[in-house]
Protein backbone atom coordinates (compact mmCIF):
# COMPACT_ATOMS: atom_id res chain seq x y z
CA UNK A 1 0.00 0.00 0.00
CA UNK A 2 1.34 3.51 -0.79
CA UNK A 3 2.00 6.53 1.40
CA UNK A 4 -0.62 8.22 0.29
CA UNK A 5 -3.34 5.63 0.73
CA UNK A 6 -2.14 4.89 4.72
CA UNK A 7 -2.33 8.54 5.22
CA UNK A 8 -5.61 8.69 3.59
CA UNK A 9 -7.10 5.99 5.80
CA UNK A 10 -6.25 7.50 8.81
CA UNK A 11 -7.79 10.90 7.48
CA UNK A 12 -10.84 8.69 6.46
CA UNK A 13 -11.17 7.13 9.92
CA UNK A 14 -10.59 10.49 12.03
CA UNK A 15 -12.92 11.83 9.95
CA UNK A 16 -15.56 9.21 10.86
CA UNK A 17 -15.73 10.63 14.26
CA UNK A 18 -17.15 13.97 13.15
CA UNK A 19 -20.92 14.72 13.32
CA UNK A 20 -19.94 16.53 10.22
CA UNK A 21 -21.91 15.47 7.27
CA UNK A 22 -18.98 15.75 4.18
CA UNK A 23 -16.13 15.39 6.33
CA UNK A 24 -13.76 18.74 5.91
CA UNK A 25 -15.94 20.37 3.68
CA UNK A 26 -17.16 22.97 5.45
CA UNK A 27 -15.75 24.91 8.67
CA UNK A 28 -18.30 26.81 10.00
CA UNK A 29 -21.70 26.66 10.11
CA UNK A 30 -21.93 30.30 10.14
CA UNK A 31 -22.18 32.39 6.68
CA UNK A 32 -19.11 33.92 6.15
CA UNK A 33 -20.01 37.71 4.36
CA UNK A 34 -17.16 38.44 1.42
CA UNK A 35 -13.89 40.80 2.43
CA UNK A 36 -14.97 44.03 0.91
CA UNK A 37 -11.31 44.05 -0.24
CA UNK A 38 -11.99 41.47 -2.28
CA UNK A 39 -15.34 42.40 -3.75
CA UNK A 40 -15.23 41.82 -7.42
CA UNK A 41 -15.95 44.01 -9.98
CA UNK A 42 -20.33 45.30 -9.52
CA UNK A 43 -20.40 45.98 -13.38
CA UNK A 44 -23.87 46.07 -14.84
CA UNK A 45 -24.38 42.13 -15.05
CA UNK A 46 -25.30 43.16 -18.44
CA UNK A 47 -21.88 43.07 -19.72
CA UNK A 48 -21.89 39.61 -19.30
CA UNK A 49 -24.56 38.99 -21.95
CA UNK A 50 -23.38 37.36 -25.31
CA UNK A 51 -23.17 40.58 -26.89
CA UNK A 52 -20.18 41.46 -24.78
CA UNK A 53 -18.14 38.01 -25.73
CA UNK A 54 -15.06 39.58 -26.95
CA UNK A 55 -14.26 38.93 -30.46
CA UNK A 56 -10.39 38.81 -29.97
CA UNK A 57 -10.69 35.84 -27.74
CA UNK A 58 -11.36 32.06 -27.98
CA UNK A 59 -10.53 28.97 -26.07
CA UNK A 60 -6.91 27.03 -26.68
CA UNK A 61 -7.04 24.35 -29.13
CA UNK A 62 -5.86 20.73 -28.60
CA UNK A 63 -6.52 20.17 -25.21
CA UNK A 64 -8.37 17.32 -23.47
CA UNK A 65 -11.46 16.43 -21.91
CA UNK A 66 -14.75 18.12 -21.97
CA UNK A 67 -15.43 21.15 -24.51
CA UNK A 68 -14.75 24.76 -23.51
CA UNK A 69 -16.44 27.83 -23.37
CA UNK A 70 -15.79 30.99 -23.62
CA UNK A 71 -16.79 33.56 -20.44
CA UNK A 72 -16.04 36.97 -20.74
CA UNK A 73 -15.26 39.17 -17.92
CA UNK A 74 -16.47 42.90 -17.63
CA UNK A 75 -13.53 44.39 -18.62
CA UNK A 76 -13.18 42.51 -22.03
CA UNK A 77 -11.08 39.91 -20.82
CA UNK A 78 -12.09 36.17 -20.94
CA UNK A 79 -11.17 33.27 -19.86
CA UNK A 80 -12.55 29.37 -20.46
CA UNK A 81 -14.35 26.45 -18.54
CA UNK A 82 -15.44 23.21 -19.46
CA UNK A 83 -19.08 22.78 -20.45
CA UNK A 84 -18.87 19.81 -17.67
CA UNK A 85 -17.09 18.39 -14.97
CA UNK A 86 -14.74 15.61 -16.10
CA UNK A 87 -15.71 11.42 -17.03
CA UNK A 88 -14.57 8.52 -16.41
CA UNK A 89 -13.24 7.80 -19.84
CA UNK A 90 -11.52 11.34 -19.38
CA UNK A 91 -10.16 10.34 -16.62
CA UNK A 92 -8.82 7.07 -17.65
CA UNK A 93 -7.36 8.41 -20.45
CA UNK A 94 -5.02 10.44 -18.07
CA UNK A 95 -3.90 7.55 -16.00
CA UNK A 96 -2.94 5.54 -19.00
CA UNK A 97 -0.97 8.32 -20.02
CA UNK A 98 0.59 9.24 -16.54
CA UNK A 99 1.69 5.79 -15.84
CA UNK A 100 4.13 6.41 -13.01
CA UNK A 101 4.94 9.51 -13.68
CA UNK A 102 3.48 11.89 -11.10
CA UNK A 103 4.77 15.19 -12.60
CA UNK A 104 2.45 18.39 -13.26
CA UNK A 105 1.74 18.94 -9.25
CA UNK A 106 2.75 21.79 -7.62
CA UNK A 107 5.39 21.56 -4.66
CA UNK A 108 2.19 21.11 -1.99
CA UNK A 109 1.45 17.76 -3.41
CA UNK A 110 4.95 16.27 -3.67
CA UNK A 111 3.12 13.43 -1.51
CA UNK A 112 1.06 12.47 -3.65
CA UNK A 113 2.27 8.96 -5.11
CA UNK A 114 -1.24 7.69 -7.14
CA UNK A 115 -3.81 9.45 -8.75
CA UNK A 116 -5.71 6.57 -8.72
CA UNK A 117 -9.05 7.53 -7.53
CA UNK A 118 -10.53 5.92 -4.28
CA UNK A 119 -8.93 3.73 -1.45
CA UNK A 120 -6.26 0.89 -2.30
CA UNK A 121 -6.99 -0.29 2.11
CA UNK A 122 -10.27 -2.10 1.55
CA UNK A 123 -10.93 -1.52 5.40
CA UNK A 124 -11.31 2.26 4.81
CA UNK A 125 -12.82 1.93 1.89
CA UNK A 126 -15.90 4.20 0.73
CA UNK A 127 -18.94 2.73 -1.16
CA UNK A 128 -19.08 3.62 -4.76
CA UNK A 129 -15.08 5.09 -4.56
CA UNK A 130 -13.68 1.39 -5.84
CA UNK A 131 -11.68 2.13 -9.38
CA UNK A 132 -14.12 -0.44 -11.23
CA UNK A 133 -15.97 2.66 -11.78
CA UNK A 134 -13.62 3.57 -14.45
CA UNK A 135 -14.23 0.66 -16.72
CA UNK A 136 -17.97 0.24 -16.06
CA UNK A 137 -19.33 3.65 -15.98
CA UNK A 138 -17.16 5.47 -18.80
CA UNK A 139 -20.10 8.41 -18.53
CA UNK A 140 -20.51 9.33 -14.95
CA UNK A 141 -18.60 11.93 -13.14
CA UNK A 142 -15.37 10.77 -12.30
CA UNK A 143 -14.92 11.05 -8.80
CA UNK A 144 -12.96 9.84 -5.75
CA UNK A 145 -9.99 12.24 -6.59
CA UNK A 146 -8.25 14.27 -3.80
CA UNK A 147 -7.02 18.19 -4.69
CA UNK A 148 -3.64 17.03 -5.88
CA UNK A 149 -5.21 14.34 -8.27
CA UNK A 150 -7.62 17.44 -10.17
CA UNK A 151 -4.72 19.28 -10.21
CA UNK A 152 -2.97 17.01 -12.39
CA UNK A 153 -5.62 16.03 -14.52
CA UNK A 154 -6.51 19.52 -15.58
CA UNK A 155 -2.42 20.05 -16.21
CA UNK A 156 -2.62 16.78 -18.66
CA UNK A 157 -5.46 18.09 -20.31
CA UNK A 158 -3.59 21.15 -21.26
CA UNK A 159 -6.01 23.10 -18.51
CA UNK A 160 -5.82 24.29 -15.13
CA UNK A 161 -8.02 24.48 -12.36
CA UNK A 162 -10.57 27.08 -11.82
CA UNK A 163 -9.69 29.62 -9.62
CA UNK A 164 -9.80 33.57 -8.66
CA UNK A 165 -9.57 36.03 -11.63
CA UNK A 166 -6.08 37.02 -12.42
CA UNK A 167 -4.29 34.32 -10.36
CA UNK A 168 -0.72 33.14 -10.84
CA UNK A 169 -0.57 30.27 -13.30
CA UNK A 170 1.19 27.13 -11.92
CA UNK A 171 0.97 28.09 -8.42
CA UNK A 172 -1.62 27.47 -5.31
CA UNK A 173 -3.82 31.05 -4.55
CA UNK A 174 -3.16 31.17 -1.10
CA UNK A 175 -5.07 33.10 0.97
CA UNK A 176 -5.21 33.83 5.12
CA UNK A 177 -7.34 31.94 7.37
CA UNK A 178 -10.63 31.84 6.16
CA UNK A 179 -10.51 34.57 3.27
CA UNK A 180 -10.74 31.48 1.16
CA UNK A 181 -14.31 31.08 2.15
CA UNK A 182 -15.02 34.80 1.34
CA UNK A 183 -13.90 34.91 -2.14
CA UNK A 184 -15.26 31.83 -2.87
CA UNK A 185 -19.31 32.76 -3.19
CA UNK A 186 -18.25 36.39 -5.30
CA UNK A 187 -17.51 37.00 -8.54
CA UNK A 188 -13.45 36.76 -8.41
CA UNK A 189 -14.06 33.09 -7.89
CA UNK A 190 -14.13 31.90 -12.05
CA UNK A 191 -16.28 29.08 -11.17
CA UNK A 192 -18.92 31.24 -8.90
CA UNK A 193 -19.11 33.85 -11.89
CA UNK A 194 -20.15 30.77 -14.30
CA UNK A 195 -22.85 29.34 -11.68
CA UNK A 196 -24.22 32.68 -11.01
CA UNK A 197 -24.64 33.46 -14.69
CA UNK A 198 -22.48 36.46 -13.86
CA UNK A 199 -23.53 37.04 -10.34
CA UNK A 200 -27.16 37.59 -11.18
CA UNK A 201 -28.72 34.44 -10.26
CA UNK A 202 -29.11 32.21 -7.02
CA UNK A 203 -28.86 29.13 -8.81
CA UNK A 204 -27.46 28.19 -11.96
CA UNK A 205 -31.02 28.20 -13.70
CA UNK A 206 -32.16 31.11 -11.86
CA UNK A 207 -33.25 32.03 -8.00
CA UNK A 208 -35.91 29.94 -7.25
CA UNK A 209 -34.61 26.09 -6.67
CA UNK A 210 -36.40 23.64 -8.91
CA UNK A 211 -35.79 20.00 -7.26
CA UNK A 212 -34.68 17.64 -10.31
CA UNK A 213 -33.15 20.14 -12.53
CA UNK A 214 -29.70 19.42 -11.68
CA UNK A 215 -28.35 15.67 -10.56
CA UNK A 216 -29.84 15.96 -7.06
CA UNK A 217 -31.98 13.27 -4.78
CA UNK A 218 -34.63 14.46 -6.31
CA UNK A 219 -33.53 13.36 -10.28
CA UNK A 220 -32.02 10.00 -8.93
CA UNK A 221 -34.95 8.85 -7.26
CA UNK A 222 -36.77 9.64 -10.25
CA UNK A 223 -34.59 8.35 -12.87
CA UNK A 224 -31.81 5.86 -10.99
CA UNK A 225 -28.44 6.63 -10.23
CA UNK A 226 -27.00 4.80 -13.31
CA UNK A 227 -29.27 6.82 -15.93
CA UNK A 228 -28.83 10.04 -13.79
CA UNK A 229 -25.10 10.18 -13.04
CA UNK A 230 -24.53 9.52 -16.78
CA UNK A 231 -23.00 13.98 -17.55
CA UNK A 232 -20.80 12.83 -20.66
CA UNK A 233 -24.09 13.55 -23.27
CA UNK A 234 -25.35 17.09 -22.57
CA UNK A 235 -28.67 16.90 -24.83
CA UNK A 236 -31.64 17.82 -23.07
CA UNK A 237 -29.50 18.78 -19.61
CA UNK A 238 -31.60 21.30 -17.80
CA UNK A 239 -28.94 21.98 -15.32
CA UNK A 240 -27.29 25.05 -16.94
CA UNK A 241 -27.59 28.92 -17.44
CA UNK A 242 -30.43 30.38 -18.87
CA UNK A 243 -28.19 33.34 -20.73
CA UNK A 244 -25.41 33.04 -23.45
CA UNK A 245 -22.62 32.06 -23.00
CA UNK A 246 -23.48 30.48 -19.25
CA UNK A 247 -26.47 28.24 -21.18
CA UNK A 248 -23.75 26.10 -22.64
CA UNK A 249 -22.21 25.03 -18.79
CA UNK A 250 -23.56 22.55 -17.51
CA UNK A 251 -23.95 20.71 -13.81
CA UNK A 252 -22.61 23.32 -11.46
CA UNK A 253 -24.95 22.00 -8.90
CA UNK A 254 -25.55 18.61 -8.23
CA UNK A 255 -23.56 15.53 -9.61
CA UNK A 256 -20.32 15.68 -8.20
CA UNK A 257 -18.19 18.74 -6.35
CA UNK A 258 -15.27 20.16 -7.95
CA UNK A 259 -11.98 21.20 -6.55
CA UNK A 260 -10.43 24.40 -7.47
CA UNK A 261 -7.39 26.83 -6.78
CA UNK A 262 -8.76 29.00 -3.50
CA UNK A 263 -6.73 27.56 -0.80
CA UNK A 264 -5.19 28.10 2.65
CA UNK A 265 -2.48 26.18 3.89
CA UNK A 266 -2.85 22.47 3.06
CA UNK A 267 -6.49 23.20 2.23
CA UNK A 268 -8.45 24.24 -0.49
CA UNK A 269 -12.13 25.34 -1.63
CA UNK A 270 -14.63 22.45 -3.22
CA UNK A 271 -17.68 23.65 -4.71
CA UNK A 272 -20.77 22.39 -6.78
CA UNK A 273 -21.74 19.03 -5.40
CA UNK A 274 -23.38 16.50 -4.28
CA UNK A 275 -25.81 14.36 -5.58
CA UNK A 276 -27.28 13.45 -3.01
CA UNK A 277 -28.64 16.73 -1.68
CA UNK A 278 -31.02 18.74 -2.27
CA UNK A 279 -31.24 22.58 -3.09
CA UNK A 280 -27.36 23.77 -3.10
CA UNK A 281 -27.10 27.23 -4.30
CA UNK A 282 -23.99 28.84 -5.99
CA UNK A 283 -23.53 31.23 -3.15
CA UNK A 284 -23.97 28.58 0.11
CA UNK A 285 -23.00 25.27 -2.03
CA UNK A 286 -19.21 25.39 -0.88
CA UNK A 287 -16.59 24.22 2.21
CA UNK A 288 -12.93 23.72 2.64
CA UNK A 289 -11.47 20.29 2.79
CA UNK A 290 -7.72 18.62 3.21
CA UNK A 291 -5.96 18.66 -0.13
CA UNK A 292 -5.32 15.17 0.72
CA UNK A 293 -8.95 14.15 1.39
CA UNK A 294 -11.67 12.72 -0.83
CA UNK A 295 -15.13 11.52 -0.72
CA UNK A 296 -17.77 9.86 -2.81
CA UNK A 297 -18.57 13.27 -4.02
CA UNK A 298 -14.57 14.89 -5.21
CA UNK A 299 -14.83 15.75 -8.62
CA UNK A 300 -13.07 18.09 -11.41
CA UNK A 301 -13.99 20.55 -13.95
CA UNK A 302 -10.98 22.33 -15.34
CA UNK A 303 -10.69 25.96 -16.50
CA UNK A 304 -8.06 27.70 -18.88
CA UNK A 305 -6.55 31.22 -19.70
CA UNK A 306 -8.40 32.45 -23.17
CA UNK A 307 -6.01 33.04 -26.14
CA UNK A 308 -5.94 36.02 -28.70
CA UNK A 309 -8.09 34.30 -31.94
CA UNK A 310 -6.26 33.76 -35.07
CA UNK A 311 -6.49 31.57 -38.59
CA UNK A 312 -4.22 29.07 -37.00
CA UNK A 313 -6.70 29.46 -33.82
CA UNK A 314 -9.95 30.37 -34.85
Amino acid sequence: MNAKRILQGLLWAAAATTTVALAGCSRTEEEVKPDPSVTPDASDPKAHDSAALPTEWTCPQGVSGAKMVLIPWPDGSAYCIDEREAVYAEYKQFLDAKGDDFSGQPPECAWNDSFVPGWEDAAHEIPQCSVWLIDTEPDRAANCMDFCDAWAYCAWAGKRLCGVRGAAPGKLSLFADGQEEQVAPTRESEWFNVCSQGGTTKYPYGDAYEPGRCIDQTKIDAEGQDSALAVRDAVDNACRGTNSPYDAVYNMSGSVMQWLNICYTGECVIQGGRWHMEALSCEHNYGVASIRSLTVVDGVRCCADAVPKTESNP
